[in-house]
């Protein structure tokens, strides 16, 4: 048996192409039917000052930087429903950056047990008592709790300084097997000093 000749130079040069085309495509892809629609959902919402999106071995980490939310409840919403077309693998973490002070982390440190007692117990009637007692006693000019099937929503504000939270109401495990929602993980911190609406 006689194998025909074989130009091995187009045959390394059609392998080549073909992964170009492979990984290129698959990029093009994600950035068509994937970022471009962050893209647009994310510019249509002013409180949001800078995002970005990193791809990680676990997961995506979605970091979004935001400033002026008056619906903290209907901003993640719509952060929610445009997260969803991230593709699956791992898990998904969303990160907040806001403008808080020391003064507004040590009003949220304190108000974090209640804030876990009334998810645990339900009574957030209480939570919101103690909430705006706990901004009063510090001075601040804000404090809003917000708490619907999902999350508990708290927007601290001392002047210029802003702090947003969002604490889930169902434990993580608790939502997998009920198949509510994707395990988004809720994560917020300062943000670093940077240009309004620059994009990281």
């Amino acid at each position: 048996m006689k194998l025909p000749d074989i130009n091995l130079k187009v045959v390394l040069v059609s392998v080549a192409v073909a992964t170009i085309l492979l990984f290129g495509g698959r990029e093009v892809l994600m950035r068509t039917s994937v970022t471009m629609p962050i893209d647009k959902a994310f510019a249509s919402m002013s409180e949001i000052e800078s995002y970005s999106i990193e791809r990680l071995p676990y997961g995506t980490v979605v970091d979004i930087g935001l400033n002026n939310a008056e619906d903290l409840a209907e901003t993640v919403r719509k952060i929610e429903a445009a997260t969803s077309k991230l593709p699956a693998g791992g898990g998904l973490w969303v990160r907040i950056t806001d403008t808080r002070d020391p003064l507004l982390q040590d009003v949220y440190d304190r108000m974090h047990f209640d804030i876990q007692e009334a998810i645990a117990t339900g009574s957030f009637a209480e939570l919101r008592r103690r909430a705006d007692e706990e901004a009063q006693h510090a001075g601040l000019s804000d404090c809003d709790i917000y708490v619907d099937i999902d999350n508990v929503y708290v927007t601290l504000e001392d002047g210029e300084h802003q702090l947003y939270a969002v604490s889930p109401r169902m434990p993580k495990a608790a939502e997998s097997e009920a198949g509510t929602r994707r395990d988004i993980r809720w994560l917020s911190s300062r943000s670093p000093v940077r240009k309004a609406g620059a994009v990281r």
